[in-house]
């Protein structure tokens, strides 16, 4: 059974968001409030309650929402931030005087603790307008508000326009980031969601400018150096021509951007596509991203989904690459020469915060921000279900699994899948190339949440995950080794983290690190552990549940990878790789955009050999463990034999084949001659009286006059010639 460290469960209708991870705590974002939970077993430390008011509730329920939408759902947490970055969030300057909030304590607490309005009840822990603040957004009633919360997150200072930081609808996809002590948030500024936009106050891209999105889902984002990158999908501009289509993208924006003269958009916004496709002849191609590195195909194809990886040098690459433009609005979209482009080259970084783009290069990038090379992801993990198409995953590439990458996959059907990429003999560089189906496999997997699909997953330990969905939440232990009863189970898993002891004959939790590479003959080996291949012949005899030969599965999965350099990786901002970052970058990628035609087609699943252990734990909810393996047996064949199997399915069709064509052919003709006479009379009757009916008939008809000698009539003699035909019917 699965070991679980905790659970939450909140309102049914509260769309969960994961908003943020600091000392020890978990901030979730729900409806009308903000959990504090702990991140040791999601016991509620407090609540920060923020309801809409009654009059903003009834005004949304007139406007046609639904009563279930019209509460506050909370979006936006970041912070702290310092005075000077609150400057940069505020829409106009405000005083930061104390206003009512409300902190309502954990239920192991007891009771609710309210503030007067003018906050006086809570002088002594009144904080000074120069301290650090967060800043809290919500949906608020289909009105966005935001405010800037205390310290404690006891009562809050400020409440001004979340427009352009909270989505108004909280099912609708948006993201924002904190990056240089600015906050940018990639959402919709209207009602009904169809100004989308990314907001840096006072700055935005153009509104309703198809050119720079095109009705776009916001999926996730990140700050890489001067840089925020926003990750999306949208409809393609450049594909109008041959129909709609939906592609992948990544945008970024310079942090000195200051905007034009005229207008508060931002002049270094460019975006490039995002491809993410299994190479061949002809790629197959995952268009749909739903968070950064996990990509589906359209809803109405084939169901499959894939994990990239992306390579931050070949962003970079595609941003300093060609523009892509046409000429006029039925031309085809083309690289733009480079006689065409201004100097110097327009959507540049500066490091002047003071600097003013040029008038031309501000106009060129406004009328070309979509760059002309896609950046080329590299699949390492790919399946074919509509049930369990990817959702979100979280990444562990610690010291402990190194040079692996631990993905943990969540998918449609509340299940949890752990991959292990990069099981591969070769740790080189990955290319499109080296694509081999065994290099990624599905160790394990847990169907934790039937029917509900997983939102967001996080490492919050070591070798502990949290879980979420919509409406609850779960910390699983990630190893589960124990299950796994014998030494061929446990090392065919290819699991890091589990290894069979030898000693005490367990398949047990163990670090890659500590796993014993002696040879029999100079020390016992304590550990056994074979994660390349899934095979150790120290194993007893019989406990081999897989040949050499054999290949990998897991339900519904093939293994579609590259070999991954373990030292080779990007974190979010900043953050340490051992604590589990949601990034996954291969540095060390140099993709080449022929590699795609010089490839022959990999199969993108493998239906074959499934076998799915389920059990219930002590909740009675349903779990899947078991990875699933298929087993190729041995069966080389000789030139020789094949030789003689050939010559002799020969003969025997011709020793066979004659006789049998004889007798029928006999049987046949014997059948002919048995006819009975009277059918033989009933036929000559009948052509008799065919040939009676066919006997010629004489007939004399009068014909319309056929004029033999044009020339008579030219002469006006009115002679008319009739003409006698003799037909017979």
């Amino acid at each position: 059974q699965i070991e679980v460290f905790g659970r939450f469960e909140g309102h049914p209708e509260d769309h969960l968001t994961l908003l943020g991870q600091q000392d020890g705590s978990l901030f979730m974002g729900a409806r009308d409030r903000v959990y504090n939970l702990s991140d040791a077993d999601l016991s509620e430390n407090f609540v920060v309650n923020w309801p809409a008011s009654v009059e903003h509730q009834e005004i949304c329920q007139i406007k046609g929402q639904r009563e279930s939408e019209c509460h506050n759902f909370l979006r936006v947490f970041h912070g702290p931030l310092n005075p000077n970055d609150m400057s940069t969030v505020l829409p106009a300057p405000e005083t930061f005087a104390p206003r009512s909030g409300t902190l309502m304590a954990s239920k192991k607490r007891g009771k609710e603790l309210k503030l007067g309005k003018d906050g006086n009840n809570l002088a002594d822990e009144q904080e000074q307008p120069d301290e650090q603040r967060y800043l809290v957004c919500g949906t608020h009633a289909f009105k966005p508000k935001c405010r800037f919360y205390t310290n404690n997150l006891k009562n809050y200072s400020a409440e001004f326009s979340g427009i352009g930081y909270s989505p108004f609808n909280p099912i609708h996809p948006s993201t924002s980031l904190l990056h240089a002590g600015m906050v940018y948030a990639a959402t919709v500024a209207d009602f009904g969601g169809t100004d989308a936009l990314i907001y840096r106050q006072p700055l935005r891209t153009e509104q309703y400018y198809d050119l720079q999105l095109n009705s776009p889902s916001f999926v996730s984002s990140m700050s890489h150096g001067d840089l925020a990158l926003f990750f999306f999908r949208e409809f393609a501009v450049e594909h109008t021509n041959c129909g709609k289509a939906i592609f992948s993208r990544v945008a970024r924006i310079c942090r000195h951007d200051t905007g034009s003269r005229k207008q508060k958009d931002f002049t270094t916004f460019l975006k490039a596509r995002l491809n993410c496709s299994v190479p061949g002849e002809f790629p197959f191609y995952f268009d749909h991203i739903r968070t950064f590195h996990s990509f589906t195909t359209a809803p109405n194809s084939i169901g499959a989904s894939a994990i990239c990886a992306f390579s931050i040098k070949s962003i970079m690459k595609a941003f300093d690459g060609p523009f892509k433009g046409q000429s006029s609005i039925d031309a085809n979209w083309l690289p733009v020469p480079d006689n065409l482009v201004p100097k110097p080259r327009p959507g540049q970084c500066s490091e002047n915060p003071d600097q003013v783009s040029d008038s031309n290069a501000v106009a060129f990038v406004k009328g070309h921000p979509l760059m002309d090379e896609a950046v080329q992801g590299v699949p390492v993990l790919t399946t074919i279900s509509n049930e369990d198409a990817f959702t979100t995953i979280a990444v562990d590439y610690s010291d402990n699994v190194a040079p692996y990458h631990v993905v943990y996959v969540g998918t449609a059907s509340g299940k949890v899948m752990k991959a292990v990429v990069n099981a591969s003999e070769s740790l080189k560089p990955v290319t499109l190339k080296s694509f081999h189906p065994h290099h990624s496999v599905i160790s394990q997997s847990w169907h934790l949440f039937p029917d509900a699909p997983i939102k967001s997953l996080r490492l919050v330990g070591s070798r502990r995950l949290l879980v979420v969905t919509e409406t609850k939440a779960m910390i699983i232990r990630v190893d589960n080794c124990a299950k796994f009863s014998t030494c061929g189970k446990c090392v065919s898993i290819r699991d890091p983290h589990c290894a069979w002891n030898v000693d005490t004959e367990e398949c047990v939790n163990a670090d890659i690190n500590a796993i014993s590479n002696y040879d029999d003959g100079n020390k016992a080996i304590m550990m056994l552990q074979a994660i390349n291949t899934g095979i150790s012949a120290k194993c007893p005899l019989g406990e081999q549940d897989v040949s050499p030969s054999a290949s990998t599965s897991a339900e519904d999965c093939c293994k579609c990878s590259r070999d991954c350099n373990a030292n080779s990786v990007v974190t979010k901002n900043n953050e340490n790789p051992g604590t589990g970052s949601d990034l996954l970058f291969v540095d060390d990628v140099d993709v080449d955009d022929d590699d795609d035609k010089s490839l022959q087609r990999n199969e993108i699943g493998d239906e074959n050999g499934k076998r799915n252990s389920h059990k219930m734990n002590k909740d009675g909810e349903n779990q899947d463990y078991e990875s699933s393996f298929v087993t190729a047996g041995d069966a080389h064949l000789s030139s020789k034999s094949i030789a003689v199997a050939t010559i002799s399915s020969a003969l025997l069709s011709l020793m066979i084949g004659f006789p049998v064509g004889f007798l029928v052919c006999k049987w046949l003709a014997s059948r002919q001659n048995k006819t009975k006479p009277s059918t033989n009379a009933q036929l000559a009757a009948t052509m008799n009286e065919s040939q009676r009916l066919t006997k010629p008939i004489d007939f004399v008809v009068n014909v319309s006059p056929v004029n033999k000698n044009p020339l008579k009539n030219n002469l006006n003699t009115g002679t008319l010639e009739k003409t006698v035909k003799k037909i017979y019917l």
